[in-house]
């Protein structure tokens, strides 16, 4: 069985209607988190039997039809499977390239060879994992990919398959708090490197950043340095 868990802060969320699929909506009441959320609704899953779960953001929407082109590729060895994310008829990520020096990088075309990891925006995991949840918004799915992989499973982009994806829906980009979560949860992720002073030249370098982005990342930077496992409470 499987089912589809949505994360989402708007309490007027209506979710979309699948054929003999379940969904469940669990709300983030914007002190627990994106990850906690997320687990809160695999724990539910997980104890009606349910095996499978599809986590959706709430600023994404992928069709049945594409939805059961996921669910064909498990196999004993699915850790995570994902479809391409589009966003105005353009790629936005086909899986995700991570380097060993902190660079993170979306990939805009198909390749052969499958991603480092694939983003959460969409894709379908066994109702067993579960987040980190010292992640708050953002390299989640990252850590999580890094998760299954270290346990010998795999990672599978069904490039056919398509999910429409509102950028910045459930977070506004290039605010403060987008900066400041992105930067915190990358330094969690890359946190035993000896490449952070990189990682955060990189962030004050990208273009258009202005007065709140740079307040936004010396935010994101303090939280990790204070709070090396910061968690909501």
């Amino acid at each position: 069985m499987i089912a589809v868990v949505i994360p989402t802060r708007n309490t007027n969320y209506v979710p979309p209607c699948y054929n003999g699929i379940p969904t469940l909506v669990v709300y983030d009441d914007q002190k627990k988190g994106f990850a906690k959320t997320c687990n809160q609704g695999l724990a539910t899953i997980q104890s009606q039997n349910i095996r499978w779960a599809v986590i959706c953001n709430d600023d994404a929407h992928i069709t049945q039809e594409n939805l059961e082109l996921l669910i064909a590729e498990i196999d004993v060895h699915t850790g995570v499977i994902a479809p391409t994310i589009i966003s105005d008829q353009k790629i936005q990520s086909a899986g995700i390239s991570v380097s060993s020096w902190g660079r993170v990088l979306l990939r805009r075309s198909i390749q052969k060879k499958q991603p480092d990891a694939l983003s959460g925006a969409c894709f379908l995991i066994p109702s067993w994992v579960r987040f980190d949840d010292g992640y708050l918004h953002g390299f989640e799915d990252i850590a999580l990919c890094s998760f299954v992989k270290n346990r010998g499973l795999s990672l599978n982009l069904v490039s056919s398959a398509i999910c429409e994806h509102q950028s910045g829906g459930t977070l506004p980009h290039y605010t403060r708090d987008w900066y400041a979560l992105s930067l915190y949860g990358q330094l969690r992720f890359f946190s035993k490197s000896r490449y952070v002073p990189l990682i955060l030249c990189m962030a004050i370098a990208q273009k258009n950043i202005d007065i709140e982005g740079l307040k936004g990342i010396w935010q994101g930077f303090s939280m990790w340095k204070n709070h090396r496992f910061f968690t909501v409470t």
